[in-house]
């Protein structure tokens, strides 16, 4: 038989420590931790306070889609119902709400926080600041300033415009400029 040569083994201390000389290994300060979980919950602030813009603009439209008139402007009422529901918002707010969601689980505690608690706070979060920014007004500034950006978007406005002046369908829509109670006339300047 012949004797095993022992080999003297290195401490691990002196592999870590030799490890870390060898790759230039340097600590990271707290700070940068700290930097980072205040950023991603702004960021989640921030996507709740976008998603809120996204639900008042989407209150906006669907109170102003001209529900009580869909049998003069559409053929069924699923036909407007389609038309009028505004699923640019809705797609907005869904992913604004998915954004939420990944900033706060990048946060010092949000491995903590299941998906269900983190998506129902900002649907809330989202539902009740798009109420109060509807409630001040900005659900048609938001409406009109970002519709006018995007190409495949038409504020409700323009839309409703569009809608109400067909006149080869009896609609017509505009200003009017003079009414004559007498003979029970006016005069219609149209948006063209």
């Amino acid at each position: 038989m012949q004797a095993k040569k022992k080999q003297k083994k290195t401490p691990l201390a002196d592999v870590i420590v030799g490890r870390i000389e060898g790759e230039k290994i340097a600590p990271t300060p707290k700070w940068r931790f700290l930097a980072m979980n205040q950023i991603f919950w702004g960021l989640w602030a921030a996507s709740i306070f976008i998603g809120a813009a996204a639900v008042a603009a989407a209150i906006f439209v669907m109170v102003n889609a001209g529900w009580e008139y869909y049998e003069m402007t559409h053929s069924t009422f699923l036909t407007f119902f389609v038309e009028a529901i505004p699923i640019l918002w809705i797609l907005f707010l869904l992913l604004f709400v998915i954004a939420a969601y990944e900033n706060a689980r990048h946060t010092k505690y949000g491995y903590r926080y299941s998906i269900t608690l983190i998506l129902s706070l900002s649907i809330i979060g989202s539902g009740i600041g798009g109420g109060v920014l509807y409630a001040t007004g900005l659900g048609e500034l938001f409406d009109d300033t970002i519709g006018d950006s995007i190409p495949f978007h038409r504020p409700i406005v323009e839309h409703q415009k569009k809608l109400w002046y067909e006149p080869a369908e009896g609609r017509l829509a505009g200003e009017v400029e003079e009414f004559n109670p007498e003979f029970t006339t006016f005069t219609l300047t149209t948006f063209e």
